[in-house]
């Protein structure tokens, strides 16, 4: 309103704001391709071939490198003395034996489990037996079977 309290119109003046023309979106066509079904089968497919490409590539370089012509790596001997000797005796195989056995699904209870050593020529050789009974309980009727094993 003016100042005499009447409406005032529109100014019609020659120099108006022109209307930006509007303008195609950027990548409209490769838009509405990658939104079409054959985009979004073709652009995964081709990143995995790359991948898969990536990949060969790399595994080959590693092999490569890794089958270089070098000299073998030779680790120098031990001192003598220096190697470290377990002492077990009869009872404690046997202990351990009897537990494992009794524990191991056989099809039978296993009892009178014994271990004997015996020496060697050899140096901290030695041929353990280890002897038992297996008893197997089929419809009321039982049967004991004896086993032996020889370990070296």
């Amino acid at each position: 309103m003016n100042s005499l309290d009447q409406p005032q119109l529109p100014s019609t003046s020659p120099v108006s704001q022109p209307i930006a023309p509007s303008r195609k979106p950027r990548f409209a066509r490769t838009r509405s391709w990658l939104r079409s079904r054959s985009g979004r089968v073709i652009v995964p497919g081709v990143a995995f071939v790359l991948g898969l490409g990536v990949g060969v590539v790399a595994l080959l370089l590693y092999a490569l490198t890794l089958s270089t012509e070098g000299r073998a790596l030779v680790t120098p001997l031990p001192p003598p003395g220096g190697d470290i000797i377990v002492q077990v005796g009869p009872a404690y195989i046997t202990r351990l034996l009897d537990r494992n056995l009794r524990h191991s699904g056989l099809p039978g209870n296993v009892e009178n489990v014994r271990v004997s050593l015996a020496d060697s020529d050899r140096i901290h050789s030695a041929q353990m037996t280890i002897t038992g009974d297996e008893q197997i309980s089929t419809l009321g009727i039982v049967a004991i079977r004896p086993f032996t094993i020889l370990a070296v």
